[in-house]
């Protein structure tokens, strides 16, 4: 299972997104806009847009595990899933210094 399909499956599990939206994104092979994801990812979208997010103060996230990639001592790659938490839009702010 991909992370896309992982965050697809815990965005219908906690009624964000319907079972069937769902399908229709990662069919078309748009997992990206499921409106669930990680602090990163969100900062990431953010930064694209010239904005910087944080999570709204008493905000917590749907915990998880996401494939992550690392090298490890031998210099292969290997996948591990990393424990994590996803987070709506309404659950980040514009963050400004």
């Amino acid at each position: 299972m991909t992370n896309e399909q992982r965050i697809a499956r815990i965005a219908i599990d906690n009624n964000i997104i319907t079972e069937l939206k769902a399908v229709e994104l990662l069919d078309n092979g748009e997992g990206y806009k499921i409106p669930l994801h990680t602090l990163s990812a969100w900062k990431k979208i953010g930064k694209e847009k010239g904005l910087d997010y944080r999570i709204r103060e008493n905000e917590s996230g749907i915990p998880c595990r996401l494939w992550k990639k690392r090298t490890n001592k031998d210099s292969k790659t290997e996948f591990f899933l990393a424990k994590c938490f996803l987070f709506t839009e309404k659950q980040i702010e514009i963050y400004n210094e």
